[in-house]
């Protein structure tokens, strides 16, 4: 039986509907940690199997003691989500992560695609393939390494510099739970004092 205090708790922690809070504790025999990945889970994919284009949004910004400044576009799909101090706090933490860890790329997608993301990944076949005699050990090996580099230079896959217990993306799947809406980081633009 769910006790009222834990879907409180859980709506607190998650902004979710209060059925929806009681269901996934249902589902989860009371536990809140599952519950809210469980949330999380439905929310991203309710809003993530429709069709609807992110048209409203904002652009935040944030400079650092006049040596670091940030730029970010984030999208969503209504100006009523897009005028919410929820969607505002949102865009303003995704400035303060990437003027704290200078991430290079946003999805893994844009890792991917880059042409020294792949000459890196050719030099260390090359490098590997010499000293290693298995080619699944050298891609095993690549691919830790790879996976590595993913998750400092990408945004969404970095740990959540206000709460490390997440990455950006959980952190955007929440949101994207709690109002209902696409939510998308478009891009962003950090710049430091005496860097190009």
């Amino acid at each position: 039986m769910v006790k009222i205090k834990q879907v409180k708790k859980l709506r607190s922690l998650t902004g979710a509907g209060v059925m929806d809070c009681k269901r996934a504790l249902e589902e989860t025999d009371g536990n809140i940690e599952l519950a809210v990945a469980v949330l999380r889970q439905r929310g991203f994919e309710r809003v993530s199997n429709r069709d609807k284009e992110t048209k409203a949004g904002a652009i935040a910004s944030y400079v650092h003691n006049g040596h670091v400044g940030v730029l970010v576009e984030v999208q969503c799909e209504t100006d009523f989500v897009a005028r919410t101090s929820q969607f505002r706090e949102f865009a303003h933490n995704i400035c303060l992560q990437v003027a704290a860890l200078n991430p290079r790329f946003i999805s893994e997608s844009q890792f991917n695609g880059d042409p020294e993301v792949s000459n890196r990944r050719a030099e260390m076949f090359l490098e590997l393939s010499r000293s290693y005699k298995s080619v699944e050990e050298v891609h095993e090996i690549i691919s830790r390494r790879m996976d590595k580099t993913k998750n400092e230079e990408c945004l969404l896959f970095q740990k959540y510099v206000k709460n490390s217990d997440i990455t950006i993306k959980d952190y955007l799947m929440d949101i994207i739970a709690q109002t209902g809406e696409k939510i998308v980081i478009k891009r962003f633009q950090r710049m430091e004092l005496g860097q190009r």
